[in-house]
């Protein structure tokens, strides 16, 4: 999958079709291999590529690969959004092997999570790929609906539901091998589970032997590797379990944090419980240097959220505030387009939250496509954005906006939902030197009052000692 996305990029001339479905293709890809960072980078390229092609498939991909770049990172109510937006995306295809992935997606973070929700959408995974009449998908819809019931303590339903998964991909499973492997671990979890860990051992080392020959997604396969373990040590083998802990933690070096934890602390109990408790001790203390990374590296995620909004990845009030306190320190010019969707209640209302969050993440794509390296594009609450541009002129900072007023109104909305349509207002407003923070955002937010009053679909520039005035670009082409 990767050397095609790699193929088309290469290939790619100019088409943002085709550039935005390669790099959701390649984010896709590297999301398999455990390297989340780098599939971040091209999610964001493709739904910005996305933009200006707006392909209902990539979009809905896009949010399938989002939601679970969001549950990896640990913004699960984002990865929830974006689960949601995925299926509502894919019902508008009318695909059933999308409209199957987006729900494997989405009960994932739902039955990882404990929420509520997740057995329905399991059983619509599995209802859809049936319907597609491939055996991969299907066994893999069995498998998801096993784990379902397996984390909800029904052992028999979940055995039923992997055994039928396995006869699903009787005569087929070497082309299905990935697959075969996700069913033998749950199966192995499930003896586990039931108290069997010889059954389980035999079913793990078959999953573990079938993952290897792929080694790409380090989650499965350290997964595999900590039931594994459990098993060697619930049968007293620990020298054993000991042995492939030390293996498996080497193999997947700084990858999967809290997989390589768990596997720590099953051994150092072991251990510990054998008799060794220096070795147990050293296990421990491992596991604590790797718990304390982990804690540093929530830490910067939360400082960095602290400053982000969850649902659109742009800054949130505490960002802008931060900024508008170093340029007012500095005695730095500015200017700000505050921007309003004209009417997004309505939206709501009419075609439900899930299609007003993509509005919302759109929009805040729609106006980082005007934004410079030095500008901020800023979620300040609802539906309203703000842009602050530093050193600019009212005049060039009223010109931006009316380029993303006119982009707004021309994006392929009725591509997300038949017969949406969007229009935003803004207010302009600049000043010399940022003074009181307060003032320019005041000064912006007298324009987009004006601009509403006005009619709406418009912006007004203000000035200090001036009232706001239209653009004379205000109207559409």
């Amino acid at each position: 999958m990767l050397s095609v996305a790699d193929d088309c990029l290469a290939a790619d001339r100019g088409d943002p079709r085709v550039t935005a479905a390669a790099s959701i293709l390649k984010a896709s890809a590297l999301l398999a291999r455990g390297e989340e960072r780098t599939a971040a980078q091209f999610a964001s390229a493709a739904r910005r590529e996305n933009l200006a092609a707006s392909d209902l498939f990539t979009a809905t991909r896009i949010a399938i690969v989002s939601a679970r770049l969001a549950f990896r990172s640990g913004a699960y109510g984002q990865a929830i959004s974006q689960s949601d937006l995925a299926m509502a995306l894919s019902d508008r295809t009318d695909n059933a092997q999308l409209r199957a992935v987006s729900r494997r997606t989405a009960a994932a973070i739902r039955g990882h999570l404990r929420i509520g929700g997740q057995q329905r959408i399991a059983n619509e995974f599995l209802a859809f790929a049936i319907k597609t009449g491939r055996p991969g998908l299907e066994a893999d819809a069995y498998n998801t609906v096993a784990n379902i019931w397996l984390w909800s303590g029904n052992l028999s339903e979940a055995r039923r539901h992997t055994d039928t998964g396995l006869a699903v991909l009787v005569g087929d499973g070497v082309r299905h091998q990935y697959v075969t492997a996700l069913l033998y671990s749950t199966s192995g979890e499930i003896s586990l589970a039931a108290g069997e860990p010889e059954q389980a051992l035999t079913d793990l080392d078959h999953a573990l032997e079938l993952l290897a020959e792929r080694a790409l997604d380090p989650q499965p396969m350290a997964e595999v590797a900590l039931a594994r373990i459990q098993a060697l040590i619930a049968l007293g083998r620990i020298a054993e379990a000991r042995t492939n802990a030390t293996e498996i933690l080497d193999w997947l070096g700084e990858r999967v944090p809290q997989s390589r934890r768990r596997i720590m602390e099953a051994l150092a109990d072991a251990l510990r419980r054998s008799g060794e408790p220096a070795h147990a001790y050293d296990m421990l203390r491992s596991a604590s240097d790797l718990q304390q990374h982990e804690f540093n590296q929530l830490r910067d995620q939360l400082h960095d959220q602290a400053e982000t909004d969850w649902l659109t990845g742009v800054g949130n009030r505490k960002c802008l505030d931060n900024r508008l306190a170093e340029l007012a320190a500095g005695g730095h010019s500015a200017a700000s387009v505050f921007v309003d969707i004209d009417d997004f209640k309505g939206i709501n209302d009419r075609f439900g939250h899930h299609i007003g969050d993509e509005v919302l993440m759109l929009l805040a794509d729609l106006i980082g496509s005007e934004a410079s390296d030095q500008d901020l594009v800023v979620r300040t609450g609802g539906d309203e954005f703000l842009l602050l541009i530093t050193g600019s002129r009212v005049n060039g900072a009223a010109e931006v906006a009316e380029r993303l007023r006119q982009s707004v109104l021309k994006y392929g909305w009725r591509d997300i939902s038949p017969e949406l349509q969007v229009t935003i207002s803004a207010g302009v407003a600049a000043v010399a030197a940022v003074g009181q923070t307060g003032e320019l955002l005041q000064l912006a937010g007298r324009g987009l009052s004006s601009a509403k009053q006005a009619g709406r679909n418009q912006v007004q520039a203000v000035s200090p000692d001036s009232e706001p005035a239209h653009l004379q670009l205000r109207q559409a082409s």
